[in-house]
């Protein structure tokens, strides 16, 4: 038997609120409408609900499962109406974020506690599994917004640009590089390249200048630590390239110098994936907040 959710709103409003009038009032439905619909609940189960002694309707043993269901039930259901309201305008919320470059965990975990003391109702959490792929596990569900780089064309996704850096050359001061006004594709041949731990080809100076122009630097040794890579670079052992905003601190602390990649420079822009349909107030409001931050 099918059983509707007034059908129980219906026995425990009669039992709480003391008469089937009262009842009628509380779901907005007149007083006939009421009694048929409690027929009609008998009907179906086959079996009466309420024994009626004068004007008092006593609960029989069918009517008492159907009350204790409803106590059970109503509850869960509101509350769940209110989280469902408050999931749409915005109220609390949670965010499960990642993103495809390592280096992101320099700046983004203090913009997300910034995030969160103006929105203390919406949980934000990080999926560093989903590091180095996060488009992938967007698409699969397993998190909400993806930081990336290089945008993948797919209908189901949305790019929000975040802000634009350029690529440098690092090397240690006295390298023969440090006083050219760019470095090219095959200065990078002689080279013992420091990289981050993930595939050369996903390396963006790799990508876009490199497997191009079909070069390999003489030696790859990947790390996974930022500093460790510097230290390396500092004590002459090789060369690394990375973001202006990474390298900027350790430039003044450091005996290294930069240099521009390609004359024009080596530039990737940064953006916020959603879901196309995925959209609501408090991820809108992040969104948009992490673009006023950078601009």
């Amino acid at each position: 038997m099918d059983l509707e959710i007034r059908h129980l709103q219906l026995v425990h409003n009669i039992i709480t609120l003391g008469s089937l009038s009262k009842c009628a009032d509380a779901m907005n439905i007149t007083q006939p409408a009421a009694s048929h619909l409690l027929k009609k609940l008998e009907t179906h189960i086959g079996i009466p609900v309420f024994n009626r002694v004068g004007k008092k309707m006593i609960l029989t043993n069918a009517g008492t499962v159907l009350l204790n269901t409803a106590k059970e039930l109503l509850p869960r259901l509101d509350l769940c109406k209110e989280l469902l309201v408050n999931e749409i305008q915005g109220d609390n919320g949670s965010i499960k974020i990642s993103t495809e470059c390592v280096t992101s965990y320099n700046w983004f975990p203090s913009l997300l506690s910034s995030f969160e003391k103006k929105h203390p109702n919406v949980d934000i959490g990080i999926d560093v599994e989903a590091t180095g792929n996060p488009i992938k596990s967007l698409l699969e569900g397993k998190i909400d917004l993806a930081i990336v780089i290089d945008p993948i064309k797919n209908k189901n996704l949305l790019y929000h640009e975040l802000f634009r850096d350029e690529i440098l050359l690092v090397v240690p001061d006295g390298h023969y590089l440090q006083e050219k006004k760019y470095v090219t594709s095959k200065h990078f041949l002689n080279e013992n390249y420091f990289m981050y731990t993930e595939d050369f080809e996903n390396n963006t100076v790799a990508k876009k200048i490199l497997i191009p122009s079909n070069i390999t630097p003489k030696k790859v040794s990947k790390l996974q630590l930022t500093d460790a890579i510097i230290e390396m670079v500092d004590a002459g052992r090789g060369v690394t390239t990375m973001s202006n905003w990474l390298l900027k601190p350790y430039l003044v602390n450091k005996q290294l110098k930069s240099v521009r990649i390609t004359k024009n420079g080596l530039f990737r822009k940064w953006y916020i994936a959603t879901l196309v349909d995925t959209t609501n107030k408090y991820k809108t409001e992040f969104i948009t907040y992490f673009q006023s931050e950078f601009n």
